[in-house]
């Protein structure tokens, strides 16, 4: 998966306890040499300090769910969202079409705390 571009922004106004973030990915189906997300066509398996919403803007985005033994797929096309409650929800994107996808995301993120966390193969998905 290769992120073609990302736009972060914040907003300093709210309590000092958390943080709002807002951003927009563009997703491209392929080999990404070099990229912080483990690859072919993925997020790698990561989970966030906080809840995020995401809504798919362009193409189409699948999830699969780290406890889930059986690795069902969960497809989001444009106009989609899901909200992801962070913490322990432990998850995967893909772009597993030939175009582009893109989506939006706004998280709700505890002060000081990390955006995204790598979390290591659950071993459920095989690919």
């Amino acid at each position: 998966m290769q992120v073609l571009g990302s736009r972060y922004e914040t907003a300093d106004h709210y309590p000092a306890k958390s943080r709002f973030i807002g951003f927009i990915q563009c997703w491209r189906h392929g080999h990404c040499p070099r990229s912080r997300h483990r690859c072919a066509c993925s997020t790698g398996w990561h989970t966030h300090s906080g809840h995020s919403l995401v809504i798919v803007t362009q193409g189409t985005i699948t999830g699969y769910d780290a406890h889930d033994p059986d690795c069902k797929p969960h497809i989001y096309v444009l106009g989609m969202g899901f909200v992801d409650a962070g913490g322990d929800h432990v998850h995967l994107l893909r772009n597993e079409g030939d175009v582009v996808a893109r989506t939006i995301a706004v998280q709700l993120i505890p002060a000081a705390a990390a955006r995204w966390i790598d979390v290591a193969d659950p071993g459920n998905c095989h690919f």
